[in-house]
């Protein structure tokens, strides 16, 4: 009975340990991120998204769902200037398509 205790004790340190060094290497990463992008985001779990590719564990989706918001503010902020340039909407297309596609957003 001794035995079953002290095993299920350490089992459950080294899963503490295990946690602690995962939150650690996480608070790492987006202190990484927050020092490249010159921002501190106010809720870290947003920022621990960003860094999540689709399917690695972390969710389906990954970051896929704030690639979605961050298209629409990028078309809303395009948007927004072509309008008051009076420009036709030929040029919206042709402004949407160059300047919003993923290939553009790196540089």
């Amino acid at each position: 009975m001794a035995r079953t205790a002290t095993a299920k004790r350490e089992r459950a340190q080294a899963q503490a340990a295990a946690q602690a060094a995962a939150l650690a290497a996480r608070d790492l990463k987006i202190a990484a991120l927050e020092s490249i992008i010159d921002y501190s985001f106010a809720d870290s779990n947003i920022a621990w998204e960003a860094l999540q590719l689709p399917g690695n564990g972390f969710s389906i989706d990954g970051n896929r769902r704030l690639a979605v918001i961050g298209d629409l503010i990028i078309d809303m902020i395009l948007a927004q200037q072509w309008y008051s340039s009076g420009a036709d909407r030929a040029k919206w297309a042709h402004t949407r398509e160059t300047v919003s596609a993923n290939k553009n957003l790196g540089k």
